[in-house]
C-alpha cells in the first residue's frame, strides 16, 4: 500500500507544480510584457501570429510565459525550494528563453532583424552561431 500511496502523491504533485509554474510564468510574463509594451516591442510578438493587434500579441505573450513557467516547475520540480533561488533560477530560464525565442523570430522574419537587434534585452549577439555574422 505504500507504494500505491506515493504514487498517487506524486501523480497528484505534478498537476499542482504546473499550475504553480503556470502562475510564476504569468506573473514573469506581465512583468516582462509591460517592458516590452513600454519599448513598442508587442507588435512584433504580434507578428509571430500574422497580427497587427497588440491585444493579440498579449494572448501570444501570456499564453508563451504560462509554458515556460510550466516547463520551468515541472523541470526544476522541488529543487528550487526557496522563494529566492527559485526566482533567481526562474528568471534566469526565462531569460534563455527570451533569447531563444528572440533568434528563432530574427531568422525567421527579417524584417525584425534590425528592431529586435536595437531593442536587444540580452547581451548574446545576434551574430552569435551564424557564420559570415
Amino acid at each position: 500500500m505504500t507504494t500505491a500511496h506515493a504514487s498517487s502523491r506524486a501523480t497528484t504533485a505534478i498537476p499542482a507544480q504546473a499550475t504553480f509554474g503556470a502562475a510564476g510564468g504569468l506573473v514573469g510574463g506581465v512583468a516582462f510584457g509591460i517592458m516590452m509594451q513600454v519599448w513598442d516591442m508587442m507588435p512584433m510578438v504580434a507578428m509571430v501570429v500574422d497580427s497587427t493587434s497588440t491585444g493579440v500579441a498579449w494572448l501570444v505573450h501570456l499564453a508563451i510565459s504560462a509554458f515556460i513557467g510550466i516547463t520551468f516547475a515541472l523541470l526544476a520540480g522541488h529543487r528550487p525550494a526557496k522563494m529566492l533561488p527559485a526566482t533567481a533560477l526562474g528568471l534566469v530560464y526565462g531569460a534563455v528563453w527570451e533569447c531563444r525565442f528572440r533568434r528563432t523570430a530574427t531568422d525567421q522574419r527579417g524584417s525584425t532583424r534590425s528592431l529586435w537587434r536595437q531593442r536587444a534585452i540580452c547581451a548574446v549577439p545576434a551574430s552569435l552561431g551564424r557564420k559570415g555574422g
